[in-house]
């Protein structure tokens, strides 16, 4: 939605100027036509600055919610890393415990 907006944003500053320019054309000694040509050539490039700001920040979450991501596989990765040792460990303690007592038992 953003792209098409842009896309009718800098159809409709193109079309400003060309009317505003053709008519500049036309009386150039103009004041108020020269002034207006002024005004939509503020206008745009205050747009075009905020509009590479905003590619600014776009690029800045992007990164920051693709370190989010590469955070979170990691911390899945060592939660479960955690958790089979944990397993294997009680495992183990179990297995050496019991099957010590058992292979007491049966001697």
């Amino acid at each position: 939605m953003r792209n098409f907006r842009q896309l009718q944003y800098n159809a409709s500053m193109q079309s400003a100027l060309e009317i505003a320019k053709s008519w500049l054309d036309a009386k150039p000694d103009n004041p108020q036509l020269n002034e207006l040509v002024k005004c939509i050539t503020d206008v745009y490039l205050y747009v075009n600055s905020l509009e590479i700001e905003r590619k600014g920040f776009d690029s800045v979450v992007d990164n920051l919610q693709e370190q989010r991501l590469e955070l979170a596989k990691q911390a899945q990765v060592l939660e479960q890393r955690d958790a089979d040792n944990t397993v294997a460990e009680k495992f183990e303690r179990e297995m050496s415990d019991d099957l010590n007592e058992r292979l007491n038992n049966i001697l």
